[in-house]
């Protein structure tokens, strides 16, 4: 390591000429190579190769007739190529652990706390699920593993600075530690994989070393600082822009009457679940048949929350008792709950509950800036995570993950809406809502008396 080292630092600021003589030189036999072949092979001069190998005499040298690459040359042009083609990114990674030879993976292994053998995959993988979950998890991981002290210098320079990302001639300049010390660090985080080495060519066309820290993780820092920029505000109008729906507690006084009906004379269903015709068009005299939410959204509603129930091919109703001595407000606080107790409309529920923090009452809101603004706000509160995307991974937040956006358009369209959690709007072009006294309620628990005064 000492002597590989000590060439990659050398050959820092080659122009890439050098870097094509040394890696030609790599492809072919140790014999060397003539400056007439090298001139003809890289459409260079002879007299440039000649000149290029005078000036960089610790990488080649000329032996008789042909020009030869150091001994230490060889990894060290081989290090440099896997770094040119090094994007930092979790592809990376998992190339760079697949490319590891046993004794490096090995020991990856122990640093991870791994102790049955198991496929270079399944490591990567444990990597990331464990010290790439969040972004800061890699500081956990550099802190709490076995990692020397100037290691964890060396880290904690990189993780410091702006971009994430620095040139090895800074990161020396920036440390306190000789120049071999450095090297040693970075070396050991690398093996480690909680910093990646890659070369690139600059302006100038001149050889650039440079550490950073996972792309994903910069690249998740960049957007947070751009987020972090724009200053989100939102804007409601006191009037309604349309004609406006409110609700109420019509959907449960519309399932009720439903199961009322069935409890007076059970109704068949069919193989496919569905209802024979007479009983469907004796239902469909209390729920018609365009109507929002439909007869099949109400029969589903009441056999999940127990109201009706399925006894061979038969829709019968349930134990009524304790139905029929709650009143019609409290009956729609328990539908409420249970809709919205789990899945995408608990999720839907609990954005809308941390949003009203911001909003006015009796305010229309225009439903998908809104949906932009509580998801953005959702997203700042939560820990993001490493997903895959594609081809690609990215840090996103659980809310993003599971899509909550196209989710709370729904709920607030239907759900919320059919339940008189929120009334609902249009002006032609746009679709609005506020959240009524009865969402207060049913949300946060705020006006039960002047809720029940209004629909007792």
């Amino acid at each position: 390591m000492r002597h590989s080292a000590s060439m990659v630092a050398s050959m820092e600021g080659v122009s890439r000429p050098v870097y094509r003589i040394a890696k030609e030189l790599t492809q072919n036999s140790r014999s060397g190579l003539t400056v007439r072949f090298l001139s003809k092979k890289l459409e260079l001069p002879e007299e440039e190769v000649e000149y290029l190998v005078d000036i960089n005499h610790q990488l080649l040298f000329t032996d008789l007739t042909k020009i030869k690459l150091a001994a230490e040359g060889l990894n060290a042009v081989k290090r440099i190529s896997d770094g040119l083609e090094n994007l930092g990114d979790v592809p990376s990674l998992f190339r760079r652990v697949k490319s590891m030879a046993s004794h490096d993976f090995r020991e990856l292994e122990e640093r991870l706390g791994i102790v049955r053998p198991g496929a270079k995959k399944a490591v990567v993988e444990e990597l990331i699920q464990q010290y790439y979950k969040h972004p800061d998890s890699v500081v956990e991981y550099v802190a709490g593993k076995n990692f020397s002290s100037k290691a964890r210098e060396i880290f904690d320079i990189v993780w410091q600075s702006k971009d994430g990302v620095m040139p090895v001639s800074k990161i020396r300049a920036a440390s306190s530690s000789s120049e071999y010390e450095v090297e040693q660090a970075l070396w050991e985080l690398c093996r480690g994989c909680a910093l990646f080495e890659m070369f690139r060519f600059d302006a100038e066309e001149r050889l650039v070393r440079v550490a950073g820290l996972l792309t994903e993780i910069r690249q998740w820092r960049e957007e947070t600082d751009k987020s972090a920029k724009k200053k989100r505000t939102l804007k409601g109008k006191k009037t309604s822009p349309g004609t406006s729906r409110q609700r109420g507690l019509e959907f449960c006084d519309t399932i009720c009457r439903v199961v009322a009906s069935i409890a007076a004379r059970p109704v068949r269903l069919r193989g496919d679940g569905e209802l024979f015709r007479e009983d469907r068009r004796r239902l469909i005299e209390i729920v018609r048949e365009d109507a929002e939410p439909s007869l099949s959204t109400c029969l589903w509603a009441a056999e999940g929350i127990g109201w009706l129930g399925r006894v061979d091919n038969e829709l019968r109703a349930g134990e009524l008792e304790s139905l029929i001595e709650v009143d019609r407000f409290d009956r729609h606080k328990l539908l409420f709950d249970w809709m919205t107790s789990a899945g995408n409309e608990g999720e839907s529920k609990r954005i809308l509950t941390g949003a009203l923090e911001e909003m006015k009452s009796q305010t229309w809101y225009p439903s998908l800036e809104f949906v932009r603004h509580a998801v953005h706000r959702i997203q700042n509160n939560e820990r993001n995570v490493l997903k895959p995307q594609g081809a690609y991974y990215r840090f996103v937040s659980p809310s993003n993950a599971s899509q909550a956006d196209k989710s709370l358009v729904r709920s607030l369209e239907e759900t919320l809406a059919w339940l008189g959690a929120v009334d609902s709007s249009e002006d032609g072009i746009h679709a609005y809502f506020r959240v009524s006294n009865l969402g207060l309620f049913l949300l946060r628990g705020e006006g039960e008396e002047k809720c029940r005064e209004d629909f007792g």
